[in-house]
């Protein structure tokens, strides 16, 4: 986990309506993680817990078959339809997974673990600058982030140090998206308070931040925001924790 300093930084863009408008936020310090959860760390979940994914009890996960998406029975968290080792980010895991997972270590650590707010995961990537991407604003290669298909599978956690963010977080663009604690609503900038904002009260879907190994590079920006069902699943498509500091 990586401290977060309190203090404002800037938030959204002019780029699309729902990241309007650029506006000044204010967070408490906070802590999140360096890297995404790994397939490793979501195991010792599983076996203690004696737990199934939402993959596993319905009907199993996304995946790309080269033409479209299609749900098979067999894709979840162990079988994402790509070889990975514990070190790699774990997928096909929905957003009640990762409630799931958080809950289950705060218990175990006696400690707060959450999913970060969109304004925290938004500070923790691009810091108090205003840069387009973690990294600066120079557009992604393949030093930088894990994106469109150039390696064809999600990369260990601690790939891609030269694209990590103004805090030294790893893979905030590309690799996989990552699960935020809010509800989405496109409207929300308009009327979200300036101090530690938390997301609408309820809502249909939430908000994954971050790109993945499938995007082109617009979907790797610090502001880019993507709305998914809370029950989804995919190959692309995992988390990290986060701590409020009060």
């Amino acid at each position: 986990m990586v401290y977060i300093e309190a203090g404002k930084f800037t938030m959204g863009s002019n780029d699309y309506k729902d990241e309007k408008p650029i506006h000044t936020v204010i967070l408490d310090g906070y802590w999140i993680g360096k890297t995404e959860v790994t397939v490793g760390q979501f195991r010792q979940f599983v076996e203690d817990k004696g737990y199934k994914t939402d993959a596993e009890k319905s009907g199993g996960a996304y995946t790309w078959t080269g033409k479209d998406w299609e749900k098979k029975k067999d894709i979840n968290w162990k079988n994402p339809g790509f070889k990975q080792d514990d070190n790699h980010p774990v997928v096909c895991v929905s957003w009640n997974d990762a409630k799931a997972y958080c809950d289950w270590l705060s218990t175990e650590k006696d400690l707060p673990f959450k999913l970060p707010t969109e304004a925290q995961w938004e500070k923790a990537a691009r810091g108090t600058t205003k840069s387009k991407y973690p990294w600066g604003n120079n557009e992604p290669d393949n030093t930088l982030a894990n994106f469109k298909w150039m390696v064809g599978k999600t990369s260990p956690v601690d790939s891609y140090s030269g694209g990590a963010s103004p805090y030294g977080l790893l893979n905030m663009a590309g690799n996989v998206w990552e699960w935020c604690y809010d509800w989405y609503d496109s409207g929300y900038y308009n009327k979200s308070p300036d101090r530690n904002p938390t997301g609408p009260d309820s809502g249909s879907n939430r908000v994954v931040r971050g790109g993945g190994w499938l995007v082109d590079a617009g979907y790797l920006r610090c502001a880019d925001r993507a709305v998914v069902r809370p029950s989804d699943r995919g190959p692309n498509l995992g988390f990290r924790l986060s701590q409020d500091n009060r």
